[in-house]
């Protein structure tokens, strides 16, 4: 078994559960479980930088632990723009529309299970109630903000 195959496999269960509890309950079970192949299980530690601004887009569903997503205002301030906890999608309007000008760091030690962002992709121009899904999610986005 390879290492990807070996972190999809121990995320599978928790992974699905958490997204069928969230944004991605109308999307097929099989469409999930089939996202989850390709992906990876990442730990971080409290204060850790998960994401910056200059980073490539990823997809993330966080499975225990906080983050923080947050912006340098023109002043040097950071200004927090939401908090990531389990079963929350951190990077999908990143996703579709490019790297987002934020970074992202871990408030507490955590675990967050990363898709093969092409694999995501590439479903959700095949299939409608992931795309909508995702829409859901990037509207929802706007709004906290």
């Amino acid at each position: 078994m390879t290492p990807d195959q070996s972190q999809s496999d121990r995320a599978a269960g928790p992974v699905v559960e958490l997204l069928r509890r969230g944004s991605w309950a109308a999307v097929p079970i099989e469409t999930i479980e089939s996202l989850i192949a390709g992906g990876r299980v990442v730990d971080f530690r409290s204060g850790g930088t998960v994401y910056a601004e200059a980073d490539a887009e990823r997809l993330a569903v966080m499975m225990h632990g906080l983050l923080r997503v947050y912006m340098h205002a023109g002043d040097g301030r950071q200004v927090t723009v939401r908090y990531v906890r389990a079963g929350d999608l951190l990077g999908v309007p990143a996703m579709v529309a490019g790297p987002a000008p934020v970074f992202v760091q871990a408030v507490t030690q955590g675990t967050a299970f990363f898709f093969d962002i092409d694999r995501v992709k590439r479903t959700a121009r095949i299939d409608a109630s992931l795309a909508w899904a995702l829409a859901e999610e990037s509207a929802h986005r706007l709004y906290d903000v």
